[in-house]
């Protein structure tokens, strides 16, 4: 259940942070998000919009973690090392956030709303099955966003074609039972996942190099991302190119 995940690695990271367990954390409450999405109600839109408050707590978190391995395996390892000592600061403070949420009273609140929402209302078995009009529902709204990216072809409409993507995926999972149509939708978000999440990464990590001191590490870094962004985003277009499911409406 997302419900028991959450709690979890919520759990552990208050003990010890590990990037792994906010991975886990993270991707189980966007799937939560996405199933109250289609919900309805005051009260699954309140709920989303705490949930995504907590979310945004963790982002910082989450592209330091990844920033640190791009630098790692990116740069030598001196300049890697003096990567680490410049932003040794900002990485602790990121996994402080982190901990000092999941331990904090309006997380422990959330969590017990959380669980007697799923106790009052249908979804109390967790967010499941769905008509198969909503998978229809969510490819259209992928088919617009991709449309949009293609043609304006900049970091927001590719990331809104992204969270399409990745909503789209979610909802086909908890689709049953799954047809072959189901299963390729599933594999095909996969795969654009993988390109479009390391073109992501690469736009998030050009957006902290703004924010840090003008060190030659930093710039050096700074080529090898944006060499790095422009080849996940060229496999993605040959990724589109070569599939059926997302079609540009």
């Amino acid at each position: 259940m997302l419900t028991d995940r959450v709690a979890r690695s919520a759990e552990k990271l208050e003990h010890r942070y590990r990037a792994r367990q906010l991975h886990v954390l993270r991707v189980s409450i966007r799937r939560i998000r996405t199933f109250l999405k289609h919900s309805g109600g005051h009260r699954a839109r309140r709920l989303r919009k705490t949930w995504g408050a907590f979310a945004a707590v963790t982002s910082e978190a989450r592209d330091w973690d990844v920033f640190c391995t791009t630098a790692r395996t990116r740069l030598p390892a001196d300049d890697y090392q003096a990567f680490r000592r410049l932003n040794r600061k900002r990485l602790r403070a990121s996994h402080l956030a982190v901990k000092t949420l999941v331990a904090s009273a309006r997380w422990n609140r959330h969590m017990r709303e959380w669980r007697a929402y799923l106790e009052r209302t249908a979804h109390h078995a967790e967010p499941g099955d769905r008509e198969p009009r909503t998978l229809e529902t969510a490819l259209a709204r992928a088919g617009a966003a991709l449309a949009l990216a293609t043609e304006v072809n900049d970091d927001r409409a590719w990331h809104k074609f992204r969270i399409t993507v990745k909503e789209t995926r979610y909802i086909a999972e908890a689709t049953h039972p799954r047809s072959p149509h189901v299963r390729q939708v599933i594999a095909t978000c996969k795969a654009l996942q993988e390109t479009l999440g390391a073109w992501h990464d690469t736009v998030v990590q050009l957006q902290l190099l703004d924010e840090l001191e003008m060190d030659p590490v930093h710039r050096r870094l700074r080529t090898a991302i944006r060499r790095g962004k422009k080849l996940a985003l060229s496999q993605t277009r040959a990724m589109l190119t070569a599939q059926s499911v997302f079609v540009p409406t």
